[in-house]
């Protein structure tokens, strides 16, 4: 889930957009859209 699935997953945007203010302050925020490698692996892994 991304940044914008926080309002929807709380249920309320104002307090998700504070939410995630706070929490990103100072960070960077690495977006991934490839798969997971061990999600596609897990088989092999477990």
């Amino acid at each position: 889930m991304g940044l914008e699935g926080w309002a929807d997953m709380l249920g309320e945007e104002v307090l998700a957009t504070a939410l995630l203010d706070r929490l990103t302050h100072k960070c960077q925020v690495l977006s991934f859209t490839d798969e997971s490698y061990r999600l596609a692996h897990r088989k092999q892994i477990f």
